[in-house]
């Protein structure tokens, strides 16, 4: 069910990590990459909906420094920029943890190495409670799937499988709130803490994640994603 009634919210951005595939190519953060005249993130950010008046960047690893020294306006588009800090890449949830006590009430959760468009941005801030965003893929037995529930909610997330159960993925966005942020999980086999073993423990606890479709996304994880994204968006003109 969607709220079209937005609400002030917070964007939490993922911004850690080492990006090991891009730097077999490039130097300097993903994230600032040239695509269609601006970097990768200033896409996202200019996408976000007014209901989001300020910004929080999870920073660390070998690029933040740069990150920092980027933004050191302290602001973008107006929203006051607050920067903390994964000490050490322990994984997606946990990189969304260090936000704990910095954001209050809902929050926008996105990754900072894609670009996401601004009718699915602001549709998923439209949404009431808890959402994700997701994608129809052509081989779900390569990824991580959404297992919807009959009433429309995630149910459960299964990695690689290797009879069709669902062809919709996980994006990478999502809309939660302050119990996300304090909701603990053990490790995955991966060692890594993960965001999908976080939206199952809400799950149990009653909260149910909606599953919202993207329209316009791309990721920037390597040198073969970056160039896609120029030629697509190049060709679009900024957005």
């Amino acid at each position: 069910m969607s709220c079209y009634c937005l609400k002030h919210m917070q964007a939490v951005f993922l911004m850690a990590g080492k990006g090991s595939r891009m730097a077999k190519h490039l130097s300097g953060p993903k994230q600032l990459m040239d695509v269609g005249g601006k970097p990768v993130i200033e896409h996202t950010l200019d996408n976000l909906p007014d209901s989001v008046t300020s910004l929080v960047f999870v920073v660390g690893g070998p690029h933040e420094e740069a990150l920092r020294t980027h933004f050191s306006k302290g602001h973008h588009n107006g929203r006051p920029i607050t920067f903390v800090r994964q000490a050490d890449p322990r994984g997606t949830a946990d990189a969304f943890w260090q936000a704990h006590g910095t954001v209050s009430g809902p929050f926008l959760g996105l990754l900072s190495d894609e670009i996401i468009g601004k009718d699915t941005l602001h549709r998923l801030a439209a949404e009431e409670g808890h959402a994700i965003l997701t994608r129809k893929v052509a081989n779900p037995e390569n990824f991580g799937v959404v297992i919807m529930d009959e009433d429309g909610y995630v149910r459960d997330f299964v990695e690689k499988p290797k009879e069709f159960i669902s062809d919709l993925v996980w994006a990478g966005g999502m809309r939660s709130d302050d119990s996300f942020l304090s909701t603990r999980v053990p490790e995955s086999p991966r060692g890594e803490f993960e965001v999908p073993a976080v939206i199952l423990e809400l799950t149990k606890q009653g909260k149910r994640f909606n599953a919202v479709m993207t329209d316009e996304w791309h990721t920037v994880n390597d040198i073969h994603e970056l160039n896609e994204a120029r030629e697509r968006l190049g060709a679009q003109g900024q957005r």
